[in-house]
């Protein structure tokens, strides 16, 4: 064992375990983050792969997130991090 190794997974394996969003927030979740993810989970096997390339491809790639939304569900996690941050330094 490496001294001051962490052994076990002490942070949630997601996010939104801890998090609670508002219901316009959850929204917002529920109609962009799925289809980012597939699309995410897409373009990783093509850059891993080589059927697209990371170079050329990778600018089309960021654009491709952000017109789905990446941006709006990144602020909805910040908000919701945010309230959670603010509620557990408030018990200090």
């Amino acid at each position: 064992m490496i001294p001051y190794q962490i052994t076990e997974n002490i942070f949630p394996q997601d996010p939104s375990a801890i998090l609670k969003f508002t219901d316009d927030e959850q929204y917002v979740i529920d109609n962009k983050y799925g289809d980012i993810n597939l699309y995410v989970e897409k373009m990783k096997a093509e850059f891993i792969t080589g059927v697209t390339d990371i170079d050329s491809g990778w600018d089309a790639y960021v654009a491709e997130c952000e017109k789905m939304g990446i941006d709006q569900v990144l602020e909805v996690y910040q908000a919701s991090y945010d309230r959670w941050r603010e509620a557990l330094n408030s018990l200090n």
